[in-house]
């Protein structure tokens, strides 16, 4: 078993319960409360297709589980002042700095996000053993939240710093984002060479699979080919 360690690197009023997780931890509320079935029951189309939402669909859930979270750890208020975003918290210390907006081009900035870019200053050294890097991106399918963090990856065998989080905040938001949002998903992973082939597809193994899964109603992708990823 590998292990990822997180240590505490800056102190901020105290002892939070808002500490790194296993991203099992943060799914959404929005998702636990989704209907399974469209309309809210089972029913099936001219072709025998059921009637479910993306709650059935192992991937979409998987790539939210995958790895660790870090969290806010205050309440942070977020109002306006002549079209720029302002940040208040009542905790001490430098949590949210920010970019010049030189160091980016404009065309990276999604529509209806600030166009200042901002960095969530993280509290946390993280260590990967030997050999493994972390990749760090946005929380996954969590576009409800009102920010935007941008994806890196970063050889944490090896570098010792804390490693910031750029983001952007969207125009639209105004209030408190609450101590306890994910605001960044991590998934460690070993390097490798990897080498790039193209060639034809085995259509023969195409329809294979695409009978086996229409044996199957529901659940044909996770009885039969999907498996476990644990994160501890």
């Amino acid at each position: 078993m590998k292990k990822i360690r997180f240590n505490r690197a800056f102190d901020h009023a105290g002892v939070t319960d808002h500490h790194p997780s296993v991203a099992t931890k943060a799914i959404p509320k929005w998702y636990r409360q989704m209907v399974k079935y469209i309309g809210g029951s089972k029913s099936f189309d001219g072709s025998g297709g059921p009637n479910l939402t993306i709650k059935a669909c192992p991937p979409f859930l998987d790539s939210m589980m995958s790895g660790y979270m870090i969290y806010t750890e205050f309440d942070m208020n977020v109002s306006w002042n002549e079209g720029e975003p302002y940040f208040e918290w009542r905790a001490g210390g430098s949590l949210i700095s920010t970019h010049d907006k030189d160091q980016i081009v404009q065309e990276q900035i999604p529509d209806g996000f600030s166009k200042q870019p901002l960095k969530f200053n993280n509290l946390w050294q993280i260590v990967t053993p030997p050999g493994y890097s972390t990749l760090f991106t946005h929380p996954l399918n969590r576009t409800e939240l009102p920010f935007y963090t941008i994806s890196g990856i970063v050889e944490t065998d090896t570098y010792k710093g804390v490693i910031n989080f750029p983001f952007m905040i969207k125009e639209s938001f105004e209030g408190i984002i609450p101590a306890g949002t994910p605001i960044v998903q991590l998934t460690p992973f070993k390097r490798e060479v990897w080498k790039m082939e193209l060639g034809k597809a085995d259509k023969e193994k195409i329809e294979e699979n695409q009978i086996k899964l229409n044996h199957k109603l529901i659940g044909g992708y996770k009885t039969q080919w999907w498996r476990r990823k644990e994160y501890r």
